[in-house]
């Protein structure tokens, strides 16, 4: 019912679980907890509490004991923690290894900030920006960037992911706040933002409104 052809039996389908006895169930998640009890807690103690499996672990109540879960309860479970350790990211090591490699990589690529203090919000940030805003379409780079702009001008991350779509609006606006230099503050970038926003609006409301009168004086010419 359950695969050989790990070392350690964790891979349990739908349908293996369904064959299975309540009994069955039980032992087979009594046998793979105490694996993800440990994994989560050594993502844990690295401090990888953003990352997308420690945050599944949560969700998944760090992996109740059997005491806590009806048997209905427990068969979803051993499914949910079955997926789980299939994740290589929950463990600890291979989260270790993606940090330094990304790490490495950015670096090379120009991005100084990233150190092992804020790699893992970076990757997440990254991710959720290019998921959320995929039909933008916009580049890896310039998402980089506004993050670093962000960390320099001390404006928050959440600010940052609320207000994302306004800094990348217009492509100026994010070389404008680099030449905003040292001497500038927070409230400074947020002016400039949202001045920026303000305007691209305007101006493409005002390129809308041209085509629509465009258009009308066309039909009329042809009538």
């Amino acid at each position: 019912m359950a695969s050989n052809k790990l070392r350690t039996r964790i891979v349990y389908t739908a349908e293996a679980v369904d064959q299975m006895s309540d009994k069955e169930v039980r032992a087979a998640y009594s046998s793979i907890r105490h694996i993800a009890v440990e994994r989560s807690k050594r993502l844990q103690s690295y401090g990888f509490t953003n990352t997308r499996a420690a945050k599944e672990a949560q969700r998944l109540n760090f992996f109740p004991p059997l005491a806590e879960m009806s048997d209905e309860e427990t068969r979803q479970m051993l499914l949910d923690t079955s997926v789980w350790l299939r994740n290589r990211f929950s463990k600890a090591a291979e989260v270790r290894r993606k940090n330094r490699q990304a790490m490495k990589a950015f670096r090379k690529m120009g991005y100084q900030f990233i150190d092992e203090s804020n790699i893992i919000d970076f990757l997440e940030f990254m991710d959720d920006m290019q998921e959320q805003y995929a039909d933008k379409n916009y580049e890896y780079t310039r998402i980089a960037e506004a993050y670093d702009l962000a960390q320099k001008y001390q404006i928050p991350e959440e600010e940052l992911r609320r207000d994302f779509e306004n800094w990348m609006k217009d492509t100026k606006t994010l070389p404008k706040i680099e030449a905003l230099g040292e001497g500038a503050t927070a409230a400074d970038v947020r002016n400039l933002v949202k001045g920026d926003a303000m305007r691209y609006d305007k101006k493409k409301s005002s390129r809308f409104s041209q085509t629509v009168k465009r258009r009308r004086r066309n039909w009329k010419s042809k009538k």
